[in-house]
């Protein structure tokens, strides 16, 4: 149940990756979005209305 729990996260990780790179969109307060939470991702998603 963790493996399909992390593999989620990872999945869902990607794709707000994969939003924010297709708007250009890099890096965010300095850090590049590999190394933003799934919660920081998803609200910056929004942020910038995707």
């Amino acid at each position: 149940m963790t493996h399909d729990f992390r593999k989620a996260v990872e999945s869902k990780k990607q794709y707000y990756i994969d939003r924010l790179l297709n708007a250009g969109i890099y890096k965010v307060r300095g850090l590049h979005l590999y190394r933003l939470t799934l919660g920081e991702l998803r609200i910056t998603c929004f942020n910038y209305a995707m």
